[in-house]
């Protein structure tokens, strides 16, 4: 069906956006506010209502602000040596 809806001219990207989060819990919720938000970020993101590639644009970037967050999560102060292991575990 979202294939369908990106062949048609100005379709409501931002209802579309609510409709598919409300029935999906998958994507996110298209905004002005939100699109202001990722730009404040440093992530250039336009709000084009009438254009349903825009929200294709929106999530993309979303996701990509997310892969980054992610990753920094996972690598800020991590230890470079690995602890003293218990004797339980056969350590040296």
């Amino acid at each position: 069906m979202l294939e369908h809806l990106l062949t048609l001219d100005n379709i409501d990207a931002q209802r579309v956006s609510e409709w598919m989060h409300f029935s999906t819990n998958l994507f996110p919720i298209y905004s002005e506010a939100a699109c202001a938000t990722l730009t404040r970020m440093g992530v250039p993101t336009p709000y084009l209502p009438d254009d349903i590639a825009s929200y294709g644009l929106y999530v993309a970037r979303l996701r990509g602000v997310e892969d980054v967050r992610s990753s920094r999560r996972f690598t800020r102060n991590r230890p470079t040596t690995i602890p003293h292991a218990p004797t339980w575990f056969g350590a040296v």
